[in-house]
């Protein structure tokens, strides 16, 4: 209450120096790496101040779409770091004081699904701001391009993505793999049973993305995590992943035709192979 009283005088006696007392939210402030070039409304948006917005909105006139080159709009920021308690009010705030869902230079859905905070609360702030989505845009894609970064989004992010039924046939114009081929390069199992799900459950056949280029794919990531670290439990750890993405794939007919070039995971995965 005391920091939202002191903004207030701050802006009220700024009245007569500025044109617009409410320049002062696109000043940029903070001088740390997380809070740099971010404007007083990214900051009260990013810490969940749902009381001094609300006190602000009946005083003055703010653009609650003001971009940082950094941050995006405050509802970007709200959504990428706001405490998890405070979300959904902070998110409701912003939206129903102009905040505009859909800026195409940011994107406040897609920071949401990155987190890490318990499923209930990212699922409820999600779906309200999918059906925004839908409401302002009828060509709304369903985030189908995150499926193909699948490390950029939490385990529960690719979960809802997943339920929104989206293009599977979808390719990554630059590591030119497919949604199976990105999951399976996470070395995170629950990424390919997920998607295998889906795939199921949606009546789509997966052949036609289980090629041999599955397993150079899983063989080049086993390589790269293993020269990560010496550590021997991390690589008893990455060979068990292996072994389970390797486990999943045959059971859903993932050819074997490569197998003898595979000489890094063959060895690991030795029991599921027919031969």
């Amino acid at each position: 209450a005391e920091i939202t009283t002191c903004i207030i005088k701050l802006l009220e006696i700024c009245q007569d120096v500025l044109v617009d007392p409410s320049q002062l939210f696109s000043v940029k402030l903070g001088s740390s790496s997380h809070r740099a070039h971010a404007s007083l409304l990214h900051l009260l948006a990013g810490n969940g101040n749902t009381h001094a917005m609300e006190a602000l909105i009946s005083r003055f006139h703010l653009d609650f779409n003001t971009l940082s080159p950094e941050k995006g709009t405050p509802l970007a920021y709200a959504c990428e770091v706001c405490p998890a308690s405070r979300l959904e009010q902070t998110v409701d705030c912003l939206v129903e004081s102009g905040a505009n869902v859909s800026s195409p230079d940011s994107d406040p859905l897609a920071r949401l699904l990155s987190r890490s905070i318990p499923d209930p609360i990212l699922l409820k702030v999600a779906n309200k701001l999918v059906a925004l989505y839908k409401a302002t845009d009828r060509s709304f894609e369903p985030l189908s391009p995150l499926l193909l970064k699948p490390n950029a989004i939490s385990i529960a992010g690719y979960k809802f993505i997943l339920s929104l039924k989206p293009n599977l046939s979808i390719v990554d114009s630059e590591s030119e793999l497919n949604v199976v081929e990105a999951a399976v390069a996470t070395l995170f199992p629950p990424f390919v049973i997920y998607l295998l799900e889906s795939f199921r459950s949606r009546s789509i056949s997966v052949a036609p993305l289980l090629t041999d280029k599955l397993w150079k794919t899983l063989d080049e990531k086993y390589k790269e995590a293993n020269g990560q670290s010496g550590d021997e439990d991390y690589r008893r750890n990455v060979n068990e992943r292996v072994s389970e993405i390797s486990r999943i794939l045959l059971q859903h007919g993932a050819p074997t035709s490569s197998f003898p070039f595979l000489d890094t995971i063959k060895p690991i995965i030795r029991k599921f192979l027919p031969f």
